[in-house]
């Protein structure tokens, strides 16, 4: 009976650390997601009027790819370079990327989605979405390399990613309030 009080109390003890340990990653995730957002912020303000889209390092997450492919789209001039390195991207936000990537509207000419957490199969849906939307591909050494009927080339760097086990936390979609518009109340003119 005492050897299994031990046992039982070993477990516990090894749960409490190992919740400790993703504590405390989670806590380290937060801190750098804040610094990634300030920086975020400051670089949307630098991209305007300017050819390059410089986001490296600023914990952008498949969550944050829908809001960022609105602002991309409502440029005033689309962008040459477009470098998302090392930020927190998965298989799930190739769909959000493929928007960006459309014959006689794709915003860029080269994408740099190095250090992010996109799966060979991830590379395979981008490519096969590329291909779907006419363009032909070439994929080497973790770059997709895709040319329109036009003959213009757009590059995908998707080389150097993670495996997306590595992340504590991912983040999921925020759902917006909704805002009920109150109607005016009847309003009677005065004397009657």
């Amino acid at each position: 009976m005492l050897a299994g009080c031990y046992v039982e109390r070993k477990k516990l003890q090894d749960g409490k650390n190992k919740l400790k340990q993703l504590l405390e990653q989670l806590e380290a995730e937060c801190k750098r997601e804040q610094l990634g957002k300030s920086q975020l912020l400051q670089a949307s303000y630098n991209i305007l009027g300017h050819h390059k889209g410089h986001l490296v390092d600023c914990w952008l997450s498949d969550a944050d790819l829908p809001i960022l492919v609105r602002y991309f789209q409502a440029l005033d001039s689309p962008l040459d370079v477009l470098d998302l390195r090392s930020n927190r991207i998965t298989d799930q936000g190739t769909k959000h990327l493929l928007l960006l990537l459309q014959p006689r509207r794709a915003l860029f000419i080269s994408i740099n989605l190095q250090e992010n957490y996109i799966s060979p199969q991830g590379i395979r849906l981008l490519a096969t979405g590329m291909e779907g939307m006419g363009y032909s591909i070439v994929i080497q050494d973790g770059r997709v390399e895709a040319t329109d009927t036009s003959g213009r080339v757009l590059i995908v760097d998707v080389s150097n990613n993670k495996d997306a086990a590595a992340l504590v936390f991912t983040p999921s979609s925020v759902k917006l309030a909704k805002v009920k518009t109150l109607k005016p109340a009847s309003v009677s003119k005065p004397g009657r």
